[in-house]
């Protein structure tokens, strides 16, 4: 995990001090911490490092002495931690896999308990009912945070929605326009306040817990990509000076999937493809059939993704850009891999660009919805 070894003879009475301020260990004696104290090991990062991924099975925990800890599930951040703080405190009471993925940022100070530290000095009934009190008050705590974040995003997401309103005049435009060419900008706008409602629309479906139903078509890929070539891609600042090409086999035939979240997908690639990417640079999309699957593929001719972030691009919150956000592949992997059961990699040399291709299931027998879990 990239730890280095700190001075082990770390001052006792500095170990206490830290130790103290930790509400889980404040039904221990001075005898019993100060054992912990000599068995326990800092450890210090040097680059960004992932502790452990969801569904780990380890048995540690860490106290967080000097930077910070990002918490994610599955793709969504949950928190950041800050010390004095910990996490993992849940593995060393139970025997479980880890419930989240945790990253530390770059030059994190760390304290590191095992199970078996951890449990030469709880022997007593009473530190351990009380050691369980405590964490049941930060689970509830920490759940009154999570529900009042929650509560404001979803005011917001409605007030958006209601914001999206004004752009109904496009329609209006619409009738009093006669240039051929406007009209087809005006049809864009009008299919993205579309698409923009349904995501807002589904966003409070998922906020009250509603069933939320998408609507699965057959739809033809192929098409898609030559209207996204033709349109969207010839209006968006980062593609107006890229070649776009494509590649599209005629043995795709048209298949079930749902129309706007492929399409966000096929943006998101291509988008991060052309910001990777010189003036005059080629985007090569590819469309092809492997057996039941469709497989569609956005390449550049970018300088390729590091080595030391490539375990990292998939995560909600990581970019390597400036500006940003950090949803966009996190989004693509949810959309192709969660709800349409396909899959969804890269591959990148360094100086050569890199190739991210998705695939999705070609259900021909039925014309029904992809047989990919969970159904959308």
């Amino acid at each position: 995990m990239g730890f280095l070894p700190v001075h082990k003879n770390m001052e006792l009475q500095q170990r206490l001090a830290v130790l103290k301020k930790i509400d889980l260990f404040q039904s221990l004696t001075d005898e019993e911490i100060g054992l912990l104290c000599k068995k326990i090991s800092r450890v210090h990062l040097e680059e960004e490092t992932i502790l452990f991924h969801e569904g780990d099975i380890s048995r540690d925990m860490y106290i967080l002495l000097a930077g910070s800890l990002q918490i994610f599930k599955k793709n969504r951040r949950l928190t950041t931690i800050r010390p004095p703080d910990y996490i993992g405190e849940m593995a060393i009471i139970e025997d479980k896999p880890r419930s989240a993925t945790v990253i530390a940022a770059a030059g994190s100070d760390l304290f590191k308990i095992t199970l078996q530290q951890f449990s030469a000095i709880a022997k007593r009934p009473d530190a351990l009912v009380s050691i369980i009190k405590t964490l049941s008050q930060r689970i509830r705590r920490d759940n009154e945070l999570i529900a009042d974040e929650f509560t404001r995003a979803n005011i917001l997401i409605h007030d958006m929605r209601n914001t999206t309103t004004v752009f109904l005049m496009l329609d209006l435009l619409e009738k009093i326009c006669s240039d051929d060419k406007q009209l087809k900008y005006l049809s864009l706008m009008q299919r993205g306040r579309r698409d923009l409602a349904k995501m807002l629309e589904e966003a409070l479906a998922n906020a009250k817990r509603l069933h939320f139903s998408k609507v699965v078509r057959e739809n033809s890929l192929a098409g898609l990509l030559e209207e996204l070539a033709a349109c969207d891609f010839t209006v968006h600042p980062d593609l107006v000076d890229k070649k776009i090409v494509l590649e599209l086999d005629d043995d795709v035939p048209p298949f079930p999937f749902q129309r706007t979240d492929i399409h966000r997908v096929i943006t998101n690639l291509v988008i991060n493809a052309a910001q990777a990417s010189k003036a005059n640079d080629t985007i090569r999309l590819t469309l092809t059939r492997r057996g039941r699957q469709a497989i569609v593929s956005v390449c550049d001719q970018g300088c390729g993704i590091p080595a030391n972030i490539r375990n990292k691009i998939f995560l909600p919150l990581f970019s390597s850009k400036e500006e940003g956000s950090g949803f966009g592949l996190a989004s693509c992997k949810q959309i192709v891999e969660e709800q349409h059961g396909g899959t969804l990699s890269f591959s990148s040399k360094a100086g050569q660009g890199s190739t991210f291709p998705f695939s999705l299931l070609i259900n021909q027998q039925t014309g029904q919805k992809n047989a990919g879990p969970p159904r959308v």
